[in-house]
């Protein structure tokens, strides 16, 4: 995706603050992100233009961005196969769900290596799922997770999502604590890995 005339590029530090405004600032040290909010047209079904913000975060040579190719997709579920099936242990029918194909999702790249990946499903025109969040294993303890949760935050904000859902496993409750949601309900079971469900609002 090229980034456009129309492109606002304010750079933020990791609590997401203004630090410059210069688009040419590429190359960032390790304790800067760079958002990028490209402006794209968009035909609706009336044939009317309108426009549509997208969001690009990049943190030194990792980026985070929404899907936009089918080897993108090809990659992002390679990723949540070595995390989930090789790793994890679940089953492939479990983790290949079949709503793939309705779901939005983003990918995490090292450069043009896809390693980090997350989908979202619209349960409601105001309700959000967040599945499938996978960073392979070299990658970890980045912050990268912490980035994938705040890139989808604000994709959904700019699509007047206002309530967001995720199956967390139980044993990392607390960092998405830490990103702001809250249990509800019980703990339970998916494929052996214990789960709670959390909310957050937009």
């Amino acid at each position: 995706m090229a980034v456009g005339p129309n492109a606002k590029t304010p750079i933020f530090n990791h609590d997401m603050e203004p630090l410059h405004s210069n688009p040419s600032l590429l190359n960032l040290s390790s304790s800067s992100i760079l958002l990028l909010c490209l402006t794209q047209p968009c035909y609706n079904c009336d044939n009317s233009l309108t426009y549509i913000e997208t969001y690009i975060i990049a943190m030194d040579n990792i980026t985070f961005k929404m899907v936009t190719n089918d080897e993108e997709l090809r990659s992002a579920l390679e990723v949540r196969r070595q995390v989930f099936v090789q790793e994890q242990g679940v089953s492939e029918g479990l983790e290949y769900d079949g709503y793939d194909d309705e779901a939005l999702h983003m990918v995490v790249k090292d450069e043009e290596r896809v390693i980090g990946t997350a989908r979202v499903r619209f349960l409601t025109t105001s309700q959000a799922k967040i599945e499938r969040i996978a960073v392979l294993m070299p990658f970890r303890r980045r912050g990268i997770g912490r980035n994938i949760i705040s890139f989808l935050k604000r994709e959904l904000k700019n699509k007047q999502i206002e309530h967001v859902v995720l199956h967390a496993q139980y044993a990392v409750t607390a960092f998405y604590k830490s990103c702001g949601f809250v249990e509800i309900g019980p703990p339970f079971w998916e494929d052996g890995i214990k789960h709670i469900k959390m909310q957050l609002r937009l």
